[in-house]
């Protein structure tokens, strides 16, 4: 009996301890990879690959149309017998896996010119591709083709009418991609394609030349129609549409061997290449006019998709449809050689990792994005907000993926700025005391597998900055300027809930330098350097300070990122590290913590006393229980409270 009632305490103590989680904002999720948007009257639709696609009317909460199904799909009807003609050429016929068949990264556009088969105008054009097909189990062919499919109603069910561009074929007259099973000749009669898209044994040169995956529609502000596409290999590419029929467009009449008079970066067949080439990263092409700025944006997304890859998001610019596209720097986005392009375009959300032990409200976690990319944008002309639209993994969640929705801000150079967190109608702040404690994450300009770790600094009244890093800080009218140690960054402040401050609304900031590289960061508080070192001084405490046991977890780093070294005065007994060593009898130790930030120190000490060893037949009964309840409170604790 006296064994249950230390029990039921302990019980009790462990609910005491872990505290209540403040309510979070609460969205309804869906999982479409590689999202394009578009908006019909007052609802937002996303297509992505694999057949899925969802609705918003809010841009936060979705439904699912259609999700990763085979047989009579409502969105292209029976996959299998609708798309039967491509399937023949690029596709993996066998499946009935609509993952495995290769339905890739689909766009859809609304036409009003388009002239449908009942003399009718307007229609959705659903540009989809199909991509990592197999003839063989386990071999991949590379054949890739970008077709057109058709609906009056957006959500479908969509007609398949033609091929748009094929890509992936041979000089090979046995292999089923034999150049002459595409339309090559029905575009250029009586020609051969260049010696130049293919390599020596026969196969298609990917170097040089495009997958046929990842199409995306623009409209020009004078009223043409592109569509460009194109991922990894031999980069991205544009070619001009027919707004009355879907269909290519103002080709040259005549092929020429592939070259296009006066335009050393285009192709007769395959169109303008304007990124990437020679097998470097880039895919996801999302090409939008913005008015406001009178650019034409490009948007590609670098590395890998999965958990351990190293998505991440770029940006460049021109005032011509076809480029030259150029980021921050000057940087084209067009290799002329092979090189490494990771160091072009403005990186405007990768990988990041803000840590739960830098923050300072109770119940507060972590916030992070893993290989967050292949986004679309919507630019809103009557609200004048712009939206970025992505799929993001997050840390700890496998291959899981959700659609993410954020704000698109542009400084007044026309550069993008990318809000922490996701839309939720957060305004941009002026005139208001940004000061207080903060943690940030530097994005910096690779590509990388890493997520990007936070540090943490103080804007104090005075107009310094001090923790991870010094330097100062203004904020003149909506505009935040910080610098930290010798780089200065501009951007907007907001008002926005995170799991940093346990859901409660504060501040985030958005930032960028004039090299391009972005800054995050969330506001923990309005505390000074004094203030933060108090708090954390109040919240250290020890779980248990007497017939101690087990090995103590002494934090290095607590409240808002203040720094704790440990001293023991008997390492014998409980070293600085919480290695505790019992003796014969009780000992008594005392650790004391030096609490640090910002060039400030407090010092705080624990008596402690250690339980002795226990001989003969006394173990059995309270050093097991004494053993259980060690486990859980025999370490550092500290309280985080809301502030």
């Amino acid at each position: 009996m006296k064994i249950r009632k230390i029990l039921i305490a302990f019980v009790a103590m462990m609910i005491f301890t872990l505290g209540v989680q403040a309510e979070k904002l609460d969205f309804d999720e869906v999982s479409v990879h590689d999202p394009s948007i578009i908006k019909v009257d007052d609802t937002y639709y996303v297509f992505g690959s694999h057949v899925s696609v969802a609705k918003s009317d809010d841009l936060k909460n979705w439904t699912y149309i259609a999700n990763n199904t085979v047989g009579n799909n409502t969105l292209l009807g029976h996959i299998k017998t609708n798309l039967a003609p491509v399937f023949e050429w690029a596709g993996n016929g066998d499946t009935t896996d609509v993952g495995a068949m290769g339905i890739w990264a689909p766009d859809v556009y609304y036409s009003d010119a388009y002239i449908n088969e009942d003399g009718s105008k307007g229609a959705f054009l659903m540009y989809f591709s199909l991509s990592t097909g197999q003839d063989e189990p386990g071999v991949e062919h590379m054949r890739s083709l970008i077709g057109l499919a058709v609906s009056k109603n957006v959500s479908g069910p969509y007609e398949y009418k033609d091929t748009i561009i094929y890509t992936g074929f041979r000089n090979q007259e046995a292999d089923k991609g034999y150049w002459v099973n595409t339309d090559f000749n029905e575009v250029f009669p009586e020609s051969t394609p260049t010696d130049r898209y293919f390599r020596e044994n026969g196969t298609y040169n990917f170097d040089l030349y495009p997958n046929a995956i990842d199409p995306t529609i623009v409209d020009t502000h004078d009223g043409k129609v592109f569509m460009t596409y194109g991922s990894w290999n031999g980069g991205v590419w544009m070619l001009q549409l027919d707004p009355e029929t879907g269909l290519v467009i103002n080709r040259p009449n005549s092929y020429n061997d592939g070259v296009v008079v006066d335009n050393d970066r285009a192709d007769a067949y395959f169109g303008q290449k304007i990124f990437g080439g020679f097998w470097q990263t880039g895919e996801g092409p999302y090409i939008q006019y913005h008015q406001k700025t009178g650019y034409y944006h490009l948007y590609m997304t670098y590395g890998t998709l999965d958990q351990a890859g190293t998505y991440n998001m770029r940006f460049f610019r021109s005032k011509d449809i076809l480029g030259p596209y150029l980021d921050i720097n000057g940087n084209d986005a067009y290799l002329e050689t092979n090189s490494d392009i990771n160091r072009r375009g403005n990186k405007i959300l990768g990988s990041f990792d803000f840590s739960a032990f830098q923050t300072i409200a109770e119940s507060a976690s972590f916030f992070s994005y893993r290989v967050p990319g292949h986004n679309s944008v919507y630019y809103d002309d009557e609200s004048g907000l712009d939206y970025l639209v992505f799929h993001t993994r997050f840390k700890e969640k496998g291959e899981g993926h959700e659609v993410r929705v954020h704000q698109i801000l542009f400084n007044d150079a026309g550069w993008p700025l990318i809000p922490l967190q996701r839309y939720n109608g957060e305004t941009i702040q002026k005139d208001i005391d940004v000061s207080g404690h903060y943690i940030m994450v530097n994005q910096w300009t690779d590509t990388s597998p890493i997520s990007k770790p936070s540090f943490v600094v103080t804007l104090e009244k005075d107009g310094s900055v001090v923790g991870a890093h010094k330097g100062s800080w203004s904020f003149e009218g909506d505009v935040l300027s910080v610098t930290l140690g010798r780089d200065t960054y501009t951007g907007f402040v907001l008002n926005q809930s995170t799991p940093l401050t346990n859901w409660e609304e504060d501040l985030t900031l958005t930032l960028l330098n004039d090299e391009g590289v972005s800054v995050l960061g969330a506001r923990l508080g309005q505390y000074s350097s004094d203030a933060l070192l108090d708090l954390a001084y109040e919240n250290l405490e020890l779980g248990r300070r007497t017939g101690i046991v087990t090995n103590l977890n002494l934090p290095s780093e607590i409240t808002g990122g203040v720094s704790v070294h440990w001293s023991s005065s008997n390492k014998d007994v409980i070293s600085a590290k919480g290695v505790v060593t019992q003796q014969n009898g009780k000992e008594k130790v005392t650790l004391t913590a030096t609490l640090k930030y910002a060039g400030l120190k407090k010092t705080k000490s624990f008596d402690l006393e250690t339980a002795p060893l226990i001989e003969g037949s006394d173990f059995n009964v309270i050093p097991i229980v004494i053993l259980i309840i060690g486990a859980s409170f025999g370490f550092i604790i500290y309280k985080k409270r809301k502030k």
